[in-house]
């Protein structure tokens, strides 16, 4: 089972532009095609960002990347293509 991650609210400041996240989260699929974007619930959620790749089959892609909505930093990424020993 993959760790739940968070967001680390910050007094005073605003989720980033959704255009700054997107960057960093492309930068870490390169190649993949962006699907859906999952907004943040709660404060302290993550923005969660799907991509497919050109070689899976799905419609929708199986790769995610998770972000911290205050700072942008890179929490997760789970790459289709590049499982998890325990996902196989």
């Amino acid at each position: 089972m993959k760790p739940e991650v968070f967001s680390q609210p910050i007094p005073t400041q605003f989720p980033l532009k959704l255009s700054e996240q997107l960057q960093t989260a492309q930068a870490q699929l390169p190649g993949a095609e962006l699907r859906s974007v999952y907004f943040p619930e709660k404060p302290d959620s993550a923005l969660m960002i799907r991509y497919k790749f050109p070689q899976e089959i799905g419609d929708y892609g199986t790769s995610y990347v998770y972000l911290d909505q205050y700072s942008g930093k890179v929490l997760r990424v789970d790459n289709a293509l590049k499982p998890l020993l325990g996902d196989v």
